[in-house]
């Protein structure tokens, strides 16, 4: 059953719609952090407004604790509570699994969802580091400019990265460069294709080579998705 976030304006709550337009869960939390993903949708409570994840039937799986929730890859999410660290008092990530049960200890920063078996994180506001789903380290951690997901995941063996003078390539899952940095920005591979962006701030798609495909010649792009002919 296909669902997706719908806010009533009469309640001032989320719930979800089916296909029909009609609510298959009625409105009845203050947010809604994403889709279903895995059976599971990460949504805020209206009562004390931290999130955790219901199912399709709108039943609470795992219980409103979080301060934010991400959606469920390859088994994990990304979870963010306040922890009590050397630093101080601080809101830190780490990964749960379906039933709630840490994977992952939060420790982290930021913490991006998982794709091709790896998932970005950050150390501290200066370093980063790709980690699999064990949590142990596979590239990095480094020194490493924080990016947003769109950027730092894993597609098709390549992820965006910038190097030190500020230019982006693609680095392989070994952490090497598999196209050299050359672009003022780069977006995750999808459909074979990514979105660059040159020094004369057009925009254009390369292949998994680095090798353009559609010249720079766009104000905006946005990534290739697969459809049904």
């Amino acid at each position: 059953m296909g669902l997706a976030p719908g806010y009533d304006s009469e309640t001032g709550y989320f719930g979800f719609i089916d296909t029909s337009g009609a609510w298959a869960i009625q409105p009845q939390f203050s947010g809604v952090s994403g889709p279903f993903r895995e059976g599971l949708a990460p949504v805020n409570s209206r009562v004390n407004h931290f999130c955790g994840y219901v199912s399709q039937r709108g039943s609470w799986v795992i219980e409103p604790q979080y301060l934010g929730c991400g959606g469920f890859y390859d088994g994990l999410a990304a979870v963010q509570l306040v922890q009590q660290t050397a630093q101080g008092t601080l809101a830190l990530w780490g990964y749960i699994d379906t039933s709630g049960e840490w994977v992952i200890d939060p420790l982290f920063y930021a913490a991006h969802r998982f794709r091709e078996g790896l998932a970005w994180v950050a150390l501290d506001n200066e370093h980063g580091a790709y980690i699999d789903t064990g949590g142990q380290f596979v590239i990095g951690p480094d020194h490493a400019p924080a990016c947003a997901p769109e950027e730092c995941q894993f597609s098709d063996g390549r992820a965006a990265r910038q190097d030190d003078a500020g230019l982006w390539g693609y680095i392989d899952k070994s952490g090497a460069w598999a196209i050299d940095p050359q672009f003022t920005w780069a977006g995750a591979f999808s459909e074979g294709l990514a979105v660059a962006q040159t020094f004369g701030s057009l925009y254009g798609y390369i292949d998994t080579q680095g090798e353009w495909v559609i010249t720079p010649q766009y104000e905006h792009a946005l990534p290739f998705t697969s459809t049904t002919p």
